[in-house]
């Protein structure tokens, strides 16, 4: 069995192998469930709605399935109802509404090599895919923001990347927000590692602030509601269903965008970015500030080709302040990692839902 995606949900860790299995895994790594043969190629990317009931896969096969592990008999190895979408194209990234268990409209969106983000939702006539975006070649990632609260966000935002850079896309109003055009040059180091790792898009719990890592750069964005947005955010209570505040479809007076995002900081990283998160402030080290700190998992000085000659070495952990200031780092002990590439590692945050960071009842858990 090779790993090829990772997502960590409330209950449980899903493990996405190259041969098309998915695991499910409690903390220690006990195995719980097991979909054998979910997909007849890798899976390449993982998604879990916000209360970890349901979980999105994406692979190489050209379709996204929803797994319900938790749904029927929990004695029966086959529990859970999976629903399966065929994309007749690799599907390289998928990202699953926060909400999709508790709302009618069971959203998702997914792209890859067919270079289309497309939007697949339930609605009054069955469910139905919408292209969001298209013509700027690969979909390389996505996410969808978490609610802020248990009634959800005044904004309700996905974040995708493509060859030009990362478009954040307002669902509820059908406008683009940003674009956060790609790094050029891929920071300080990691030669061709770092500029074919795909982009990381992590999104903070509460969904006002994204996090992208690609190649050796790192951008920490801020989203800011704007108009009748911020508005609903402080006094109209959501719907689940709709997922919608209470004025209008969620646009301003005015037809604009709810939401601006800006980029607040940019960070260059020796070698190549291959997972990034936010470390809660009261963990975070003294040096940290008051702008905090960030998880950045890397691969410094490692090859593509695994080149002997490019002197491969251990991933690594670093704490960085949003400064630029390395306040820790430790290299993992990996077995094999001289045949490892930067494309094999990844790193993904435990979060607590009702947190304003990445933690799990105080504590940092990160999974590689």
């Amino acid at each position: 069995m090779t790993a090829s995606a990772l997502a960590v949900g409330e209950k449980v860790l899903a493990l996405g192998t190259l041969e098309g299995s998915v695991h499910l895994l409690d903390t220690s790594g006990n195995e719980v469930k097991r979909y054998e043969a979910l997909h007849s190629a890798a899976v390449t990317d993982l998604a879990w709605d916000g209360a970890g009931e349901v979980l999105a896969t994406a692979s190489d096969d050209g379709s996204v399935c929803l797994v319900s592990p938790f749904a029927g008999d929990e004695g029966d190895d086959k529990s859970g109802a999976v629903v399966r979408v065929e994309y007749h194209r690799p599907v390289k990234a998928v990202a699953i509404d926060p909400l999709y268990s508790r709302r009618s409209s069971r959203q998702f969106v997914a792209g890859g090599l067919a270079g289309q983000l497309i939007l697949h939702a339930k609605g009054w006539l069955g469910a139905r895919d919408h292209v969001l975006h298209a013509g700027e070649g690969p979909v390389l990632g996505a996410a969808w923001a978490p609610p802020a609260s248990p009634n959800g966000n005044p904004v309700d935002l996905v974040a995708w990347a493509n060859d030009r850079g990362v478009k954040v896309y307002d669902v509820g109003s059908q406008q683009r927000v940003a674009f956060v055009e790609r790094p050029r040059g891929g920071g300080s180091g990691g030669g061709g590692a770092a500029a074919a790792v795909r982009p990381v898009l992590h999104w903070m719990p509460g969904g006002l602030e994204l996090v992208i890592g690609w190649g050796g750069v790192v951008k920490v964005c801020r989203v800011r509601p704007t108009g009748a947005a911020a508005a609903a955010d402080l006094q109209a209570p959501r719907n689940p269903k709709s997922g919608r505040g209470g004025v209008s479809q969620g646009t301003t007076a005015g037809g604009l965008a709810r939401a601006s995002v800006e980029v607040v900081a940019t960070l260059g990283v020796e070698g190549a970015v291959c997972g990034v998160a936010r470390m809660p402030r009261a963990v975070a080290p003294s040096g940290a500030g008051e702008g905090g700190a960030l998880v950045v998992l890397a691969c410094p000085n490692l090859s593509m080709d695994n080149d002997v000659d490019a002197g491969a070495a251990r991933p690594e952990v670093r704490v960085v302040s949003l400064r630029n200031e390395e306040l820790a780092s430790d290299a993992l002990s990996v077995r094999g990692y001289v045949a490892c590439r930067a494309p094999d590692y990844k790193l993904v945050a435990a979060v607590d839902a009702h947190s304003d960071c990445d933690n799990i009842g105080g504590e940092a858990l990160y999974y590689v």
